[in-house]
């Protein structure tokens, strides 16, 4: 790396440190009511003993179990378990999981929002986290948020499937002799004997037949141990025995028999049975002993070994219920000022439902559901395997995990069973912004909309510490000036900078110029010279799909509804991220506008796809509008449409343009063209294929189609658009190359999402062809072999001509090595498209990118820049700028 390189690198660390020094200054607070009256959870001091936070128990060896319920049991099911052993709810955000001391993997630091309740366990596993904890040894690390350690266990090798734990939740001592319990308490295993039970019957009276053996009900056979006679017994019964069979073993069946019997045969048994754990089949061969045995195996025989009964033991499955210790326990409909999740954004994505657990075991919640109306609202979300709620502890879902959609003016709150059946559920009416829901005592049966909110903690009433109560009453007093013209200066918001202390009487100093009183003139209407960065004008809706039918659009394998989707297109120069943009429907009504994901990238002149189970946006077969929002909510673009066919699309005839059309095929995540005819015909022409029928539009879910036959006299080929069920590029293309990659991110937050760590590590794709080209099944990988997993890349994902794809580590797993790596392109074939090997690390936050894009030698010297062109030239602007956007 050149010097000028690393006195880049340099001074980019210092100024980054002076940055984040001011941002924890409170510099950057600027949402100041709402971040104050954010509910913040104690943090507690954590020594790693008890009554804090500790690290209690990890597993770095996953063999044959599968650990996270995923289906698979591999590396990823390692994980660690954190204990709370205070009576508080602790709020977990910024703090992190490491191993060795500035070496093996990238600290993890979790996210803001996890919160551990109070004696309660947190569980991390390898997919979240990224820890590599070593098979032949490693150490395992708590810290603090600023970096220092709460506490640390060195251990040696590891077995398959087997945990360190604490000897006590908390504790100081550990072992490797536990079973594991990932989210619940660390205890020694139970010895479990098998029973060896030896009941021997052996009767030596004489039986009497005198009786009428009526054995009563189908004998439901529950015994836990075989019991077995040994009757010595010669009586030929004539048509119904009546032998009373009386014996007092110490085994008592369940049920007795009424089948009725009739025995024909003479029975000698002379066998001595040692029962098992597994009952054994008592003959069903008619017996006509009438024994009066001395036995010492209990079993009041009035049920006598003779049934016609089944021989399967009374396994009348009774299902295990499910645990009755789950309630619902608050939820939040209505957030506003309050960012809740730590997102940095106060929005609806706010909205949370908190579980509570009241047992003294944990619950795994996998498939277990949250719910609003039954059967309409949102779709149900079902709870990923994995998922675990401790012992009186507490789970919290966020509306961006859940995706369901509270009503502000009134709803029902369900929690149902894996099975769909109910658990619990709660109507309320009009909700309050930032106001919960919540029983008055944890998991008990009375609601209260009355407690302030405590999302992860218990429910509490307010304390009587009373909110001071502004009265902002604006008086004017002073006399107006005529002579003075108010000139209010750059951003003059109606705020008199007296109005915010208790009843302020604003005074002349209240005006916009400091000079002037509060004169009449332009008070009211301030002139909002606001100057405002416009938003950028490169972004276009480009082409979208309303009525999916018969395509498999998203490669899924099935063609439903899910397949809708909606194209944008960049027609700049440069990548634009659009973080924080959003689609919508009809404004005021129709779908809940979708709102683009933070770090989000369009490279320059590239395209981004958008599926109808990420934006849930449902574009109706009958007309619709479809909208393109910047951040604030205006109107970017809109077009408004009619009716729709099946798999038909709507789209600009030039990529960006101004006009739309529905006569071209679809190309999804590629460039507009019209369909290639032949006979060479213009693409305006009827969209009716001849002698084709022409399905009836209905409103999705579309009902059966009523075809309509359509007759032209002549079968004039005329562009004939129907959709092929593959749409997509078939052959592997060979024009796709690693552009781009950042190895050691540090003080830049290159992925957007409000954290600069060891996600940001990213890797950047070039298209060098003339046409789009379908990713879908490469893989992008480092160490051939070896090193992480390789990262598949989702079908449907596509890069145009000339464009950029960028791939952060939160997305890939791809965790490069500061000491050397390889980075690879894999083509879905198997063979490698492109490859990189790189001795070390570039430095912090700086690239390795090519000279000329798509070709060319590596350099290290180039400035960043990620979804966009390489070029040659001095990094200083390009290291400062991000740091001073972000």
């Amino acid at each position: 790396m050149s010097l000028r390189k690393q006195a880049a690198c340099l001074i980019l660390g210092f100024l980054s440190q002076l940055v984040a020094l001011l941002l924890s200054s409170g510099v950057h607070r600027s949402g100041g009511a709402a971040w104050a009256a954010r509910i913040v959870l104690p943090l507690g001091a954590p020594t790693g003993g008890s009554g804090s936070v500790s690290l209690n128990e990890f597993l770095p060896y996953p063999h044959d179990v599968d650990w996270d319920g995923d289906g698979t049991a591999d590396y990823l099911d390692e994980w660690i378990e954190l204990y709370n052993g205070s009576d508080e709810a602790v709020s977990l955000g910024g703090w992190k999981l490491d191993d060795v001391a500035d070496g093996g993997s990238s600290p993890y630091v979790i996210l803001e929002g996890r919160v551990i309740s109070a004696h309660g366990y947190a569980l991390f596993f390898h997919w979240q986290t990224g820890l590599i904890l070593g098979n032949n040894g490693d150490t395992v690390r708590l810290l603090y948020p600023d970096g220092s350690e709460v506490e640390a266990y060195v251990y040696g090798s590891a077995s398959y499937d087997q945990s360190y734990s604490k000897v006590t939740d908390g504790g100081s001592t550990w072992t490797a002799s536990y079973p594991p319990s990932p989210g619940g308490p660390n205890r020694p295993a139970t010895a479990t004997p098998s029973p060896t039970l030896t009941a021997t019957e052996t009767p030596t009276a004489t039986p009497t037949p005198s009786l009428t053996l009526t054995p009563s009900a189908t004998p439901s056979r529950t015994p836990t141990a075989t019991v077995t006679d040994t009757p010595v017994a010669t009586a030929t019964a004539s048509a119904t025995p009546t032998a009373s069979l009386t014996s007092t073993a110490t085994h008592t069946p369940v049920a007795t028999a009424t089948a009725s019997v009739t025995p024909t045969a003479t029975v000698a048994p002379s066998v001595t049975l040692t029962p098992s754990a597994t009952p054994s089949r008592t003959p069903t061969a008619t017996v006509t002993d009438t024994p009066v045995p001395t036995a010492t195996a209990s079993a009041t025989a009035t049920a006598s070994l003779t049934s016609t009964a089944t021989d399967t033991p009374a396994a009348t499955a009774t299902a295990t219920p499910w645990p009755t210790s789950i309630h619902l326990n608050e939820f939040l409909p209505a957030p506003h000022d309050v960012d809740w999740d730590g997102d940095g954004s106060a929005d609806y994505f706010d909205e949370w439902i908190e579980l509570y657990n009241g047992g003294d075991e944990a619950v795994g919640l996998g498939g277990w559901k949250l719910d609003d109306v039954a059967d309409e609202g949102s779709s149900p979300y079902v709870i990923p395997e994995g998922r675990v709620i401790s012992a009186h502890g507490y789970a919290l879902f966020f509306h961006r995990e859940t995706g369901l959609v509270l009503s502000n003016n009134g709803d029902t709150v369900r929690l149902l069973y894996p099975d769909g059946s109910m658990v619990e559920s709660y109507v309320y009416g009009s909700a309050s912004y930032d106001q919960s829901y919540s029983k008055v005592m944890d998991g008990g049966t009375t609601w209260t909309a009355s407690y302030p909110p405590s999302p992860g903690g218990p429910n509490r009433p307010a304390t009587a510490t009373p909110s001071p109560t502004l009265t902002v009453t604006e008086t004017p007093t002073a006399t107006p000036t005529p002579s003075l013209t108010l000139t209010p200066s750059a951003t003059p918001s109606r705020t008199p900078t007296a109005t915010v202390t208790g009843t302020p009487v604003p005074t002349a100093t209240a005006s916009a110029t400091p000079t002037a009183s509060l004169t009449s003139t332009a008070t009211d209407t301030p002139v909002a010279t606001a100057t405002a960065t416009p938003w950028p004008t490169s972004i276009h809706l480009n082409e979208f799909l309303p009525a999916p039918h018969d395509v498999d659009w998203d490669g899924n394998g099935s063609a439903d509804r899910y397949d809708e989707w909606i194209e944008l297109y960049n027609s700049a120069d440069r990548a634009v991220d659009i973080g924080g943009w959003q689609l919508d429907d009809a404004p005021a009504g129709g779908s809940t506008p979708y709102v683009i994901p933070a770090g989000t990238v369009i490279s320059a002149h590239g395209y981004l796809l958008l599926f109808w189970r990420q934006t849930r946006i449902v574009l109706n077969n009958d007309g619709d509008v479809v909208r393109l929002l910047y951040p604030g909510g205006d109107t970017a673009q809109e077009y408004v449409y009619g009716s729709a066919a099946y798999d038909r699309s709507f789209s600009r005839m030039v990529d960006g343009g101004s006009v739309w059309t529905d006569g071209y095929p679809p190309s999804p995540g590629s460039s507009n063209y019209p369909a290639t005819a032949t006979p060479v015909t213009p693409a305006t022409a009827t969209t009716i294929p001849s002698s084709t029928p022409g399905p009836t539009q209905t409103t999705l879910p579309s009902a059966t189609p009523i075809p309509t036959k359509i007759a032209t006299p002549s079968p004039t080929a005329t562009a004939e658009i129907t959709p092929v069920p593959t749409p997509r590029p078939t052959a592997l293309s060979e024009s796709v190359f690693l552009n781009e990659f950042l190895p050691e991110p540090r003080y830049v937050d290159w992925d957007g999402d409000g954290q600069a760590n060891f996600n940001d590590e990213w890797i950047e794709l070039f298209n060098a062809g003339a046409g789009a080209v379908d990713l879908g099944g490469w893989q992008v990988d480092d160490l051939e072999g070896g090193g992480t997993a390789a990262y598949s890349i989702p079908v449907g994902t596509t890069i145009g001509a000339g464009g950029f794809l960028v791939f952060f580590k939160k997305e890939t797993g791809i965790a490069f090595n500061n000491e050397g790596d390889w980075v690879r392109l894999v083509r879905s074939d198997g063979v490698v498209a492109d490859q990189m090997r790189y001795e070390r690390s570039p430095g912090y936050d700086c690239s390795y990118s090519r000279t000329t894009d798509g070709a060319g030698e590596w350099t290290a010297d180039y400035p960043v820049t990620i979804g966009a062109p390489n070029r040659p030239g001095t990094p200083w602007h390009y290291w400062f700028l991000p740091l001073v956007m972000k």
